[in-house]
């Protein structure tokens, strides 16, 4: 199966940000601030420096949880909020089985 060219199709209409958090990707490696809350801040720090007041963000699976935190201390910078492919952390906390994930 040959997988077709990804077309951005969002990116015709608007201005699309696509940014690495804080340690992941291409971006540098700091000795602290992994917590939702400063990588929420460290978007709000890149959409100051970009000139945007207000964003539509979506957050998966890490970025998901970073996005809800930044919903919660920034809603006026939010126009609306999407996060996919997450799990509540209370719901693996009260489900989680250590010896069921050792067996994969």
């Amino acid at each position: 199966m040959r997988l077709a060219e990804a077309k951005p199709v969002l990116a015709e209409r608007f201005t699309v940000i696509v940014p690495d958090l804080r340690g992941y990707g291409d971006t540098e490696k700091p000795a602290s601030g992994y917590d939702k809350r400063t990588m929420a801040n460290d978007v709000v720090a890149l959409m100051d420096h970009l000139g945007h007041e207000r964003i539509a963000l979506v957050g998966h699976d890490r970025g998901a949880r970073v996005g809800t935190r930044f919903a919660k201390d920034h809603r006026d910078r939010v126009d609306r909020f999407v996060a996919m492919d997450n799990i509540p952390t209370r719901g693996i906390a009260e489900t989680y089985d250590v010896g069921l994930a050792r067996q994969g």
